[in-house]
């Protein structure tokens, strides 16, 4: 009896693993993914394609250039870039990446690539080299590239190369296999993180008001600032715009300022003289000189802006002399002004004012003066 009941047992585990397999069998059917990089508008940026200009440390939805003269692969009608012109990242070397799922039980795995680049691009599957393109190739599947697909999450990575022009890429990967279930594009890109490029009305010293703009990667709703993507500073500090994209991703970008100067700058004025004396009717030249300093912007320049006198030019006898100013070119940094040594005879003595201003690189001006005298008399 338990030989038998031994025998039975052994009999239903060998129908159940031998139904097991032809289930699997069953199960099993052709599926393809064709996976295409890029589709749409230029200024749009691709569903699943990624760069990252830092060797694979930070990556960011690659964005769709549009035309390039290279034409386009089948199926495709955009070329992908690290911006929206096709004129980014000249010169550099960018790494792009496309990510994909493969079901459990899959079989007979086998892989196209046509790829255009601009200049040249080198593709690993997996961490396994695939072939390096100049232009325009096609690599159609072989052993080593089909034995580098795994169960679970796979990774095509891309590195182009460019020398001018345009740069970027596009591409049609083509994926063949036997499987339970089609392999998935992992459209994980909706999980980054939007950014924002912070651009700002004036750059320059300034002493106004100073308009930080951001432009964000993609579509977003801006959540603070009243929902308004500028910001105006009054006085140097920073500000940060916080926002949300459609997938309900939270991004922030900081704008810094720090050129408005609104103070003043500093200004001595000097003569070489301050008195003219004996007032003999004769003009004289008096040379001036002044020290200006600003500890912001810096200085910009110093001025006259006016010379003038207690006492009207002429007319108050003595002997008076018209033109007791002459030289004075107001609106430049006039050094030499030639004064006349002349005062009322029923005055008190004759005052001149020299007047200069200093303005700074930011626009804030200071003025400031000095006199030359002349007496009445000879002080005993």
């Amino acid at each position: 009896m338990k030989a038998a009941r031994r025998s039975k047992l052994i009999y239903m585990v060998l129908v159940a693993l031998v139904f097991s397999m032809f289930s699997s069998v069953a199960s099993a059917a052709p599926q393809t993914l064709t996976i295409l990089g890029a589709q749409g508008y230029q200024g749009q940026t691709d569903a699943y394609t990624e760069y990252s200009r830092d060797g694979g440390q930070t990556w960011n939805k690659a964005y769709l250039s549009g035309w390039h003269p290279w034409g386009f692969v089948e199926g495709t009608d955009s070329w992908l870039n690290c911006g929206p012109s096709g004129f980014e990242c000249l010169y550099e070397e960018v790494l792009y990446r496309v990510r994909f799922n493969v079901p459990e039980g899959f079989t007979n795995p086998q892989m196209t690539f046509e790829v255009k680049a601009d200049n040249y691009a080198t593709i690993w599957l997996n961490g396994t080299h695939v072939t390096d393109i100049v232009g325009a190739n096609r690599t159609e599947s072989d052993a080593v590239i089909n034995s580098a697909l795994v169960t679970g999450m796979n990774e095509i990575r891309l590195s182009v190369r460019d020398e001018g022009g345009w740069a970027g890429l596009n591409y049609k990967i083509t994926i063949h296999m036997d499987a339970p279930t089609p392999p998935v594009i992992i459209d994980d890109t909706d999980k980054i993180a939007p950014t924002a490029t912070v651009s700002y009305s004036n750059t320059a010293p300034t002493n106004q008001g100073v308009v930080a703009t951001i432009t964000p990667s993609e579509p977003v709703t801006i959540t603070n600032n009243g929902g308004s993507p500028s910001y105006t500073f009054t006085e140097n500090g920073s500000f940060t715009f916080e926002f949300v994209d459609a997938a309900g991703n939270v991004g922030s970008a900081v704008a810094t300022v720090s050129n408005i100067d609104k103070t003043a700058p500093t200004l001595t004025v000097r003569a070489n003289t301050n008195t003219l004396f004996p007032p003999n009717h004769k003009l004289v030249d008096i040379r001036f000189s002044w020290n200006a300093q600003d500890n912001g912007a810096g200085i910009a320049g110093v001025k006259l802006i006016s010379v003038t006198s207690n006492e009207p030019d002429n007319g108050l006898g003595d002997g008076d002399v018209a033109g007791d100013i002459q030289g004075a070119d107001l609106g430049t940094a006039d050094e030499v002004i030639q004064l006349r040594a002349e005062r009322s005879g029923k005055g008190t003595g004759r005052v001149y004012t020299i007047t200069y201003e200093a303005t700074d690189l930011a626009g804030n001006s200071v003025t400031a003066s000095t006199t030359v005298t002349v007496p009445h008399s000879a002080k005993k």
